[in-house]
């Protein structure tokens, strides 16, 4: 039994990362240390590998946010909030608020900005013209070295974790068999009757 139990868990360590993980722990990490615009093509990237997992989703909005594209980022959380429930609703409603807040902010700075209109021109129009994205970065192809987690605990990993539960499973099973060996009448459990051979 503990030999399945190991088996079943080395398997499961040794079966290759979801498609997009790489890359979003990596997007997620520059994310995490603020370097926004490196984060980017990263987050890109894990969604088209991911198949646009809400996860992925949500953090691509963010680190679009971050960098000022604000009509890509409430973009990407309206497919957000198309599945979203519970918390990540009010998550990603909470978010796409803020990032329509600040797309009117913007809008309104750059009226400011503009020259006023000569004397009898006609009157021009208020909207803005959005910028032209930024240039797609080249990302290096992911190495193997990135594929494991960054982290100085042994705990970090699965490894460790399945092989304390099956020590801690082995330990029950070996203990319920060295308790139950030396009684020898059966109790009949409810009825409170003792069944003698």
């Amino acid at each position: 039994m503990v030999s399945v139990l190991l088996l079943t868990s080395l398997l499961a360590v040794a079966a290759p990362p979801a498609p997009g993980r790489v890359e979003y722990q990596k997007a997620t990490k520059l994310y995490a240390q603020e370097r926004y615009e490196q984060a980017l093509p990263w987050f890109e990237r894990a969604y088209e590998r991911s198949g646009h997992r809400p996860s992925t989703t949500f953090g691509l909005a963010q680190c679009e946010r971050a960098v000022g594209r604000l009509d890509a980022a409430e973009a990407h959380l309206q497919e957000f909030l198309a599945d979203a429930e519970g918390e990540d609703r009010r998550r990603g409603e909470k978010l796409l608020a803020q990032v329509r807040a600040e797309r009117v902010k913007a809008a309104a700075a750059l009226v400011a900005r503009a020259p006023p209109p000569a004397p009898g021109a006609a009157p021009r129009d208020v909207a803005a013209p959005r910028p032209p994205p930024p240039p797609q970065a080249s990302l290096p192809p992911v190495t193997e070295a990135q594929t494991e987690p960054e982290s100085d605990s042994i705990w970090s990993g699965p490894l460790p974790w399945i092989v304390a539960g099956a020590v801690v499973v082995a330990g029950a099973v070996t203990a319920g068999l060295l308790l139950s060996g030396g009684d020898p009448e059966a109790y009949g459990g409810t009825t409170g009757q003792v069944f003698r051979p």
